[in-house]
């Protein structure tokens, strides 16, 4: 998912700052909606001709089962990397907060009931995963299908989303890899427990950045909303 969100909405975003919402919304939101579901498309072709060509080898000791359960959660994964950049430059960021609650909230329910009375163990957990990513997409991609009325597809757009996104993603890709390698690495050389504690020793530092991240999460909208010339200043 990360490698398929392309950062396109930040790339339309830089190109719609500080325009009227009417003008834009419609063939920005269409566009973004066509682009991420070739992408999804192509993703899913891709993971499956890797699967059959290897006989399953790549994916190590996943079975098709849990491999299929666990994809179901990409298109939302890949639309929920992107979809939030729109609604900030909508000024709409407490819909975003609901559609992030509402993820969390679905997630924690799944894994409840899936996990716990129902005992499907790691496919429960899966679903519960996907089950979350989809509410966030519901609530974010419902409330700009409702605000652009007619979607429309550009193709000129989306030509300048992907080439403008190019000059983002590398830097998204090289920031998730490090950010996930010193897992993978401590994970082979120690034991499960100890990768754990120091999972859990990364999740709360990045808890601790919660607030400038939310700062930074506003001026991103300011910027969006108002343009770059307008917005710094405040």
């Amino acid at each position: 998912s990360t490698l398929g969100s392309l950062n396109l909405a930040q790339s339309v975003v830089h190109s719609i700052a500080g325009r009227d919402a009417e003008d834009w919304l419609p063939t920005a939101a269409g566009t973004l909606f066509a682009l991420l579901g070739l992408i999804v498309v192509i993703d899913y072709a891709l993971v499956a001709v890797a699967y059959q060509a290897g006989a399953g080898q790549l994916f190590r000791h996943l079975s098709a089962q849990v491999l299929l359960v666990a994809f179901t959660a990409l298109p939302f994964l890949i639309a929920n990397a992107n979809l939030p950049y729109i609604l900030y430059a909508l000024d709409a960021l407490s819909l975003a907060n609901m559609a992030q609650i509402a993820g969390a909230a679905g997630l924690l329910t799944a894994t409840i009931v899936l996990v716990g009375p129902l005992r499907l163990g790691v496919t429960g957990a899966l679903i519960s995963f996907a089950l979350g990513a989809a509410c966030t997409t519901a609530v974010a991609g419902a409330y700009l299908l409702r605000r652009a009325v007619n979607l429309r597809v550009d193709w000129t757009l989306a030509r300048q989303m992907l080439v403008g996104s190019s000059q983002l993603h590398l830097n998204t890709v090289g920031s998730y890899l490090l950010t996930q390698s010193s897992v993978l690495i401590l994970n082979h050389f120690r034991p499960i427990a100890e990768t754990g504690q120091y999972q859990l020793a990364i999740q709360l530092f990045s808890f601790s950045l919660l607030f400038s991240n939310a700062m930074g999460t506003v001026a991103y909208g300011l910027v969006a909303t108002k343009g770059p010339d307008a917005a710094w200043p405040e």
